[in-house]
C-alpha cells in the first residue's frame, strides 16, 4: 500500500512540474509614443492567439492622450505578428477622437480614423519583454493635414 501511495504522489508531482516548467503569456500591457494616439502618448492592452509559434495573432485596445494631453482618444485593432522572438508586424488600428466643444452649446462630435501598421517587434516570452517600432501611414485620419503622411511609432511594455 505504501508502494503504490508512493508511486501516486510522484507521478502527480511530475505531472504537476512538466505543465507548470512553462508558463503561457498571452496579456500585454505597453506605453505608446505616437502610433494608435497620432501625436500622442497611450496605454494599450494586447491579447494574443498563438495557433503556432512562428504565427501570432493579437487584438488589442487602449487609450491615447491626444489635444495637448487633455482628451481621451480609445483605439482598437488587430496585428499578425510572423516569427518567434523578433517578429515582423502587420496590422490595423480603428481610432475615436472625441471633438468637444465647450460654450454656450456642448457639443461632442466623433471623428474616426483608420490605421494600418507594418513593423518591428521583439517579444521575450521568458522574461516578459516587449518592444516595438513600427510605420504608420493613417487613412482617413482626423484632420485634412494628416492624411497619406506616414508616421512612426514606438511600444515599451511587459507580457505577462
Amino acid at each position: 500500500m505504501k508502494k503504490k501511495l508512493l508511486v501516486l504522489l510522484v507521478s502527480l508531482f511530475l505531472c504537476f512540474t512538466i505543465y507548470g516548467q512553462e508558463k503561457d503569456r498571452k496579456n500585454a500591457l505597453y506605453l505608446e509614443g505616437l502610433g494608435a494616439t497620432v501625436v500622442g502618448v497611450g496605454i494599450g492592452y494586447e491579447r494574443y492567439f498563438k495557433p503556432k509559434p512562428i504565427l501570432r495573432f493579437a487584438a488589442r485596445g487602449g487609450l491615447g492622450l491626444v489635444e495637448s494631453f487633455t482628451q481621451l482618444s480609445p483605439h482598437a485593432g488587430a496585428s499578425v505578428m510572423i516569427g518567434k522572438n523578433l517578429s515582423f508586424e502587420i496590422g490595423f488600428n480603428f481610432l475615436i477622437n472625441p471633438d468637444i466643444e465647450e460654450g454656450e452649446d456642448f457639443e461632442v462630435e466623433m471623428d474616426t480614423a483608420f490605421q494600418t501598421l507594418a513593423g518591428l517587434r521583439y517579444q521575450n516570452f521568458t522574461d516578459g519583454f516587449l518592444f516595438r517600432i513600427f510605420f504608420v501611414p493613417p487613412f482617413g485620419a482626423f484632420e485634412p493635414s494628416y492624411i497619406y503622411i506616414p508616421y512612426g511609432g514606438l511600444s515599451i511594455g511587459y507580457i505577462f
